[in-house]
């Protein structure tokens, strides 16, 4: 991609990037006063359905009443006169007052009368099960001098497992409210499908109203943001075409007991939208035109002479001769960087000679270096093995012939040797971590097996300094599949190094399984490590204190080779420590459970 094509991109982009930002902004708020002009007449339209709603109870509460303070019906609780039910309680009662039930209850909790209604047919059904509940003495509902309405009433839903019912409840008493009440008179209307459209064409709404306990599940989302608002309404628009208001309705306890939903058409916000569109084509037009203008601008000063330099830099490319010099022409920034291009060819040439120079030398260095291990490995292990042998021959023939001093000077050439060997493998074994060449054997094998034979070669050199070593692993270690002598090498290590800084301690190999992951922790009772120095002590040669070298001996190698072994098997070791209180090393490793038992 060439300047002229990136310098049209980056005018396109920076134009594509502003008509964005204005036109987001802008569409913002145009959005969001649209949607509040669309959530306020949601709220007026839920509370035209409030008033709707109320405006019915109203109706129901003056039937009550009126049914309620008749001579006839304060008769009836003594006297139990068919005729009055026939006369007034027949099924065309439900048409004509727009009832679902009635109820004539005496104070006694007897229920006088009751009968519920099935709408267009002239059938009659027994009261529902659920209301007979709500007709004792005691029930709330009958609490009509306990509810603070001044005329004894009590209007209001009640939730049934039957439905939501619009309930009404008015004493029976004499027309003219002279004598004491005999019981109650009890109005309902069923909240169902029917009642709500009847009170969607009233409003002119579409309108659809839910149980609380059973809501379903958008409905739930918007009932739960009510509840963490503490708010009766909610307002949400999920697209671009619909929006929808949500109001609350409470029943006789001020209990939540409905959910009442206005699903209104975005048509406010459709018009916002054609406005933001018309907005954006008028910017895409503008952005067009200033974009070329620019575009011409810099073709004609920069653009051009800058495809020049180009030309020219790609012929040096070419041709790769670093000794040649551009010619500079004019003295503004173009002229300066022409200049500044001719020193940077000087000093590449340069430096390019100096880098061949140092990679033929460390290259010779790498080569002496692999020379010198292996001939290390060579000339030290062939007469250290020699020394070994004759020492363990003298020191055999010491014993046996008694020879006094000489089996304690054999012991030491042999103790000697044995610590010689051990850092010479160790460094040999660095470098063919830092080379590569180090080759894993993974196979199966009992955990705890290796773990017992770790304590055995351990515990002698635990002991040498007072320390007591001991094992504590779970019984679910089972078999895992990995190099074991990597692994024993790593414990081996960590036992060592723990048994080095710990005197008339307690030495304790952790082992225990979780999930698909083995951990085995070292933990001392030791001299412990400073917070300052516990990073460097897995670098090579390099101990947590130069006076600990001093004092316990030791390269520094054990440390960094655990780590690159726990590194290879695929795990890690972190580092617990407090000075005076010692240190657990935790070699943590995925090994799942070998199926090869």
């Amino acid at each position: 991609m060439n300047l002229r094509t990136k310098t049209l991109l980056a005018i396109g982009f920076v134009i594509g990037i502003l008509i964005v930002i204005i036109y987001g902004v802008l569409s913002g708020i145009v959005r969001q006063s649209f949607t509040e002009l669309e959530r306020q007449r949601a709220e007026l339209n839920a509370l035209r359905v409030e008033r709707a709603l109320q405006e019915s109870l109203d109706n129901q509460l003056r039937t009550t009443a009126d049914y309620g303070q008749w001579n006839d019906t304060y008769e009836f609780i003594v006297d139990l006169n068919t005729d009055y039910l026939d006369a007034n309680y027949n099924p065309s009662f439900s048409e004509r007052v727009g009832i679902s039930l009635v109820a004539i209850v005496g104070l006694d909790g007897q229920v006088r009368f009751g009968s519920s209604y099935q709408p267009d047919t002239d059938l009659s059904f027994p009261l529902p099960s659920g209301l007979l509940t709500y007709l004792q003495p005691d029930s709330f509902l009958l609490d009509l001098e306990g509810n603070g309405a001044e005329d004894n009433s009590r209007a209001g839903i009640l939730i049934l497992p039957e439905g939501p019912l619009l309930v009404t409840v008015n004493y029976v008493v004499d027309d003219e409210a002279l004598e004491p009440p005999r019981g109650y008179l009890l109005m309902g209307r069923w909240l169902d499908s029917t009642f709500v459209e009847a009170l969607a064409e009233r409003t002119s709404l579409n309108l659809q109203l839910f149980d609380i306990a059973a809501l379903p599940v958008d409905q739930q989302s918007m009932w739960g943001q009510m509840k963490e608002e503490a708010a009766d309404f909610s307002f949400r628009a999920p697209d671009s075409t619909h929006a929808y208001g949500y109001t609350l309705f409470t029943d006789l306890n001020q209990n939540p007991a409905l959910l009442l939903e206005i699903a209104l058409e975005r048509d406010i916000y459709q018009q916002g939208q054609a406005s933001l569109r018309l907005m954006l084509w008028a910017l895409a037009v503008i952005g067009v035109v200033f974009g070329l203008a620019t575009m011409l601008l810099l073709e004609r000063l920069v653009i051009s002479p800058v495809t020049l330099l180009s030309s020219s830099v790609s012929e040096i490319t070419a041709t790769r001769d670093l000794s040649r010099q551009l010619p500079v022409v004019g003295h503004d920034e173009l002229g300066i960087l022409t200049e500044r291009f001719n020193e940077l060819l000087s000093t590449l040439f340069r430096t390019q000679t100096e880098l061949q120079q140092a990679k033929e030398t460390a290259e010779d260095a790498n080569r002496a270096k692999s020379r010198f291990l292996a001939n290390m490995s060579h000339e030290l292990r062939t007469p250290l093995g020699a020394i070994m042998g004759y020492a363990d021959i003298i020191r055999d023939a010491a014993v046996e012939e008694d020879y006094e001093g000489v089996e304690s000077d054999a012991n030491r050439i042999i103790i000697a040797g044995s610590h010689l060997l051990t850092l010479i493998n160790d460094v040999l074994d660095l470098a063919k971590i830092e080379s590569g060449r180090m080759v894993l054997n993974p196979e199966p094998f009992p955990l705890d097996r290796l773990l017992d034979e770790v304590l055995v070669t351990m515990r002698p050199v635990a002991n040498k300094k007072g320390n007591e070593l001991q094992l504590n692993c779970t019984a679910d270690l089972g078999w895992v599949d990995t190099d074991p002598l990597k692994l024993k090498q790593i414990l081996v290590n960590l036992l060592g190094n723990a048994s080095k800084f710990t005197e008339k301690g307690q030495i304790t190999l952790l082992a225990w399984r979780q999930d698909e992951i083995v951990y085995l922790a070292v933990q001392d009772t030791g001299i412990g490590i400073p917070p300052e120095q516990q990073e460097r002590i897995f670098q090579a040669f390099v101990q947590a204190d130069e006076s600990t070298t001093r004092q316990y001996g030791g390269t520094g190698l054990g440390l960094t080779l655990s780590q690159h072994f726990a590194k290879l098997l695929g795990g890690s070791i972190q580092l617990q420590s407090e000075v005076g209180r010692g240190s657990t090393f935790t070699l943590a490793l995925p090994l799942p459970i070998s199926m090869e038992m």
